[in-house]
């Protein structure tokens, strides 16, 4: 039978009688309690408990079901796919959960579904108990054109048909069970809908809120947490870094272990730091913190290292306790800065210095010699290009190479230092592209050199003729004719000369003790090869001299 719409309402002591079927229709009260009253009812009656896993919720505990709905579970008979989809993301065996144990009191908790409130039109399965991804369903065509799916109700309204379809069932089934139970219809079922929607709506704006100072409470904990470690992690960085200060403290137990990583002694490195930063410091395209921590000393001396040894960037890193992509902007900063600075030195010192601080023998036999000259080969990785292959290919070495030109004067201290050409080229050829000629013109209207003065160089250096335009001459080994030997004259001329060239040899020596340039040059380098061999050309005159004057 049905319920009148006209029942009036009335009010419900402390000491009501008990929720039976036959009690709430004698009861006189409003629609919104009578839907109470049977939302009340059905949970007493039925036992709801999840066949998701090894999930415990269940209606006879209360803890375990807070903000908790239960979804109906979909039926063989009338969408067979989905409920093989649900039970298979259940994750039980068949033999204890299948289709045959599907029935009214089969359902799952809104906790296994992506969104809290059950069900939706992108996830309408639960999450698979076995832990697999959840892809999105890819609605039929039809359904996408028209715009409706099995989770949106005729007039529209998504997310009510769940609780519609919950509660139809309900009453359904109970209907069965308890003949004398009245069926709500129309404007009933309605208000019951929308009070359970709103005391659902009610109980997810708590739990949102307790879970949002939660998690607010939380992040200011994480906060203080991550503030403190990142402090201490600074402070044990800046302890475990590699200074000067703490290379200075170990020489009492290593002696020489500040001229091992710089190749220069401390007072002659703290000079070279104030000529390099006292005008100017190099210039950073990126701003770092961790190289903003660095003192200038320790990034020089990095910049050293490097060059000296060739240390890689990790190992560099991890002595300085800085990142490989601070380590790469520290070297070529430095590098850059060192190019311009100590380029700018001018270091062709006047004849008379040159004469006055010559070798006894050397100013005795060549008194006019004011520079001595020859060109040395730097190995590289051989390049991907044919062309740049054959450019770069020395006969000499057997490889590609980049070859320079020095110069030095009698002492063995450089006085030139070319660009890196091509292995390729002839040392005539670099003589004349480097400059070097354009440099003597130029010394010469100075008043650093005068006419008659000479160059000594090997005999691959057949440039006597150029030279000679200039107003200097050539000391140059004699050569052997076809079929001829050597007169004495020549022989002994050969022998000085061999003699005293060999100082330019020891100053190239002096530039191949740093390991970047000496060993194979990588091709990733190019870029910059040409300032990193300047520098450390420039930088052995930092040194000790070849020769001591006595």
């Amino acid at each position: 039978m049905r319920l009148s719409s006209n029942l009036s309402q009335s009010d419900f002591s402390n000491h009501r009688p008990p929720l039976t079927p036959t009690n709430i229709i004698k009861r006189n009260c409003s629609t919104l309690q009578f839907c109470n009253d049977i939302l009340i009812y059905f949970t007493k009656i039925m036992v709801k408990t999840c066949s998701w896993g090894k999930c415990n919720s269940d209606t006879r505990y209360p803890e375990r079901i807070h903000g908790v709905r239960f979804i109906p579970f979909p039926k063989p008979k009338t969408n067979e796919a989905k409920c093989l989809r649900w039970i298979k993301a259940c994750g039980r065996p068949h033999w204890q959960f299948g289709q045959s144990s599907i029935n009214r009191h089969t359902f799952v908790c809104s906790k296994h579904f992506v969104d809290p409130s059950g069900p939706t039109v992108e996830f309408p399965d639960p999450l698979p108990a076995d832990g697999s991804k959840l892809k999105k369903t890819r609605l039929h065509w039809k359904l996408r054109h028209d715009g409706k799916s099995e989770f949106t109700n005729p007039d529209g309204n998504a997310a009510t048909s769940v609780v519609e379809e919950t509660v139809g069932m309900t009453v359904t089934e109970s209907e069965t069970d308890c003949q004398q139970l009245p069926i709500a219809t129309g404007d009933s079922l309605e208000l019951l809908t929308a009070a359970a929607h709103i005391r659902e709506l009610q109980d997810k704006l708590n739990s949102t809120a307790e879970a949002l100072h939660h998690q607010k409470v939380l992040n200011q904990h994480l906060q203080l947490q991550i503030s403190s470690t990142s402090q201490e992690c600074t402070t044990d960085n800046l302890e475990a870094a590699l200074t000067v200060d703490k290379i200075l403290q170990q020489e009492e137990r290593v002696p020489g272990l500040f001229l091992y990583y710089t190749n220069l002694k401390y007072p002659t490195f703290v000079t070279l730091l104030e000529f390099l930063t006292c005008q100017q410091m190099p210039a950073y395209s990126k701003k770092r913190k961790d190289i903003n921590r660095m003192d200038p000393a320790s990034q020089l001396l990095l910049t050293l290292m490097r060059l000296i040894h060739n240390f890689g960037v990790k190992d560099l890193a991890a002595r300085f306790c800085i990142s490989k992509q601070s380590v790469s902007e520290v070297f070529n900063a430095w590098i850059d800065h060192m190019y311009i600075m100590l380029g700018a030195i001018p270091i062709w010192p006047h004849r008379d210095e040159i004469i006055s601080n010559m070798p006894a023998q050397f100013k005795s036999e060549f008194p006019r010699t004011l520079a001595i000259v020859d060109c040395t080969e730097l190995k590289t990785q051989k390049p991907s290009s044919l062309k740049l292959q054959s450019q770069m290919y020395s006969d000499y070495k057997s490889g590609t190479t980049l070859k320079g030109l020095i110069a030095c004067d009698p002492m063995g201290n450089i006085v030139f230092v070319s660009e890196l050409f091509t292995g390729s080229m002839s040392d005539v050829v670099i003589t004349k592209k480097s400059g070097f000629y354009k440099l003597l013109h130029q010394l010469m209207v100075a008043g650093y050199i005068k006419e008659g003065d000479s160059i000594m160089a090997d005999k691959g250096f057949t440039i006597g003729s150029e030279l000679k335009t200039l107003g200097l001459h050539l000391n140059l080994p004699s050569f052997v004719s076809i079929g001829m030997q050597m007169s004495q004259s020549d022989v002994d001329l050969t022998q000085k000369i061999a003699a005293h060239r060999i100082h330019v040899e020891r100053a190239i020596c002096k530039i191949r003790t740093f390991k970047m340039v000496s060993h194979c040059i990588p091709t990733s380098i190019f870029g910059s090869i040409n300032k990193v061999w300047t520098v450390c050309a420039l930088l052995t005159l930092w040194q000790n001299p070849v020769l001591k004057k006595k």
